[in-house]
């Protein structure tokens, strides 16, 4: 028979491990939009059922009543705690935190139609400094290479080019007939701000 021995010392105390931030406290110690970037970098994952969970309610529900059903786009903070998702979801938790550091970013959701998709794809657009830069850390592993910080930018056709010429196999980013007018739109509203 085994002795279990309890003491009063927490084992996170007795091991140095610091005990995890709160979503609220992590977002207050950061100031630019180079902490969100670092973070989803270390911390994000491209996930496949999430993935599919939006694919299904797409089928039910169409494509643009699809992000108002609950439980299809994560919040900031239920990406922050389960640190996966879909690309929106990465888009969803770039654009509320830098909102939050700062509203001149105007964060903007860019939604990027694939020639050869779907899967098509969603990043965060915001401006600094009178430029357009883009965020994106919600690619799967087999677009890996879109992910990161990208810009300055004078124009979001500038973005579009610079992913086209990436080459990344089944992704062909391009404005796309259906959602032309809604991305140019978000973006001509960001860049004119």
């Amino acid at each position: 028979m085994a002795t279990v021995l309890l003491t009063g010392t927490n084992c996170s105390q007795q091991n140095n491990i610091k005990p995890a931030a709160s979503y609220e406290d992590t977002i207050a110690e950061w100031d630019s939009y180079e902490d969100v970037a670092k973070w989803l970098k270390s911390n994000f994952s491209w996930d496949l059922s999430s993935q599919t969970k939006i694919h299904k309610g797409i089928r039910k529900y169409g494509y643009q009543d699809v992000w108002s059903v609950p439980g299809i786009l994560q919040s900031p903070l239920e990406t922050f705690n389960n640190r996966r998702g879909h690309c929106k979801d990465s888009a969803n938790f770039a654009n509320g935190v830098l909102e939050q550091i700062d509203p001149a970013y105007n964060p903007r959701f860019l939604f990027i139609w694939n020639e050869d998709g779907p899967p098509h794809h969603w990043v965060t657009a915001f401006t600094k400094d009178g430029k357009l830069y883009f965020m994106d850390f919600g690619a799967g592993p087999k677009w890996s290479a879109v992910n990161g910080v990208h810009g300055p930018y004078n124009s979001p056709e500038e973005y579009i080019e610079y992913l086209a010429s990436l080459n990344v196999s089944g992704f062909r980013p391009t404005w796309g007939p259906e959602f032309d007018t809604y991305s140019r739109n978000l973006l001509i509203k960001l860049y004119s701000v």
